[in-house]
């Protein structure tokens, strides 16, 4: 009877271990590069429409289409931190994310809008699902100069309550991926 009664503890406890494994591993967040637009001398004015404080934001926006997905778990998303590092500064410049329906550009006699769907935008994702692949755009603005400054990346830091997950895009890929707009 002992040797029954070890046996089936020994089963009712491997039954859990599948949980334990799955509560050890940690996600990691893959990342593809598929379009960089960039947009100098735009503005941004963070707040709501009731507040009366009008701080308005100048610099360079950025929009990054990104193919991403997460590998071995589900990875839950509270909070997003986006870093420019470029060669005319030592450390990483931080960018301010946010969202804009659509992106307008004037210049001389032309007009050109870039319309971008909410339901595609990084910021609004609340978890990537494991290994499923999900398309989205992170817009985000910085007082760097596109037009003078040479990127050596930018650093796109995804937090979970417990952990982050940093996917850096490098130089040469986000060199040849810039179309002004």
């Amino acid at each position: 009877m002992d040797k029954v009664t070890f046996i089936l503890s020994l089963l009712g406890a491997l039954a859990w271990l599948p949980t334990i494994i799955n509560f050890l591993i940690t996600p990691e967040l893959k990342a593809k590069l598929i379009g960089l637009y960039c947009l100098s001398e735009s503005e941004y004015q963070p707040g709501s429409i009731l507040s009366s404080q009008k701080n308005t934001i100048k610099g360079t926006t950025f929009i990054l289409r990104l193919s991403l997905q997460s590998i071995k778990k589900d990875f839950n998303i509270s909070g997003v931190r986006v870093a420019v590092k470029t060669s005319d500064y030592e450390t990483e410049v931080e960018a301010i994310p946010y969202y804009c329906p659509c992106v307008k550009e004037r210049s001389n006699s032309n007009e050109r809008n870039l319309c971008l769907k909410y339901e595609e935008n990084i910021l609004f994702y609340s978890y990537f699902l494991k290994n499923q692949r999900i398309i989205g755009d992170i817009m985000f603005i910085t007082d760097i100069d596109v037009n003078t400054s040479n990127f050596e990346y930018f650093n796109i830091e995804f937090f979970d309550n417990e952990e982050m997950q940093s996917i850096i895009l490098e130089g040469e890929e986000v060199s040849n991926s810039i179309k002004l707009f």
